[in-house]
């Protein structure tokens, strides 16, 4: 039969013991949250590139092909579609680069979880 000092004590123990646990996992949380957003920021320079970089136009790929389309018509002036197309391919790129980086924002801020996932959403709507 134990003492109620030693219940006491033992309750204690548990106690210190949860409390380590705790803030364990929060501190494996916070290094897991940081590396999530350092990877989305890596992500976003990715995307970032590869809406500026020009497109390289090899024999029998898409961006050859768009060159044979004939010009759009923009308000009064004619534009090749391939123009168009890239210019437009390049708007979307770069703004899911933006919105990815403003994902890594919110997850380093550790506010707002609906405000995370309604940029990565924009993320994806981006990308599509």
């Amino acid at each position: 039969m134990t003492s109620e000092g030693e219940t006491s004590r033992d309750g204690e123990a548990w106690a210190m013991d949860i409390l380590v646990q705790l803030r364990q996992g929060r501190q494996e949380a916070h290094a897991r949250r940081d590396a999530l957003a350092a990877a989305v920021d890596e992500i976003a320079d990715g995307f970032t590139q590869l809406g500026l970089e020009p497109w390289e136009s090899e024999h029998k790929s898409p961006a050859r092909e768009d060159m044979k389309v004939p010009d759009v018509m923009l308000g009064d002036r004619a534009e090749p579609a391939a123009t168009v197309l890239r210019y437009e391919s390049a708007v979307n790129i770069l703004s899911a680069a933006d919105q990815l980086r403003g994902f890594a924002v919110l997850l380093r801020a550790e506010r707002s979880l609906m405000g995370a996932v309604s940029v990565a959403r924009g993320v994806f709507e981006a990308c599509l």
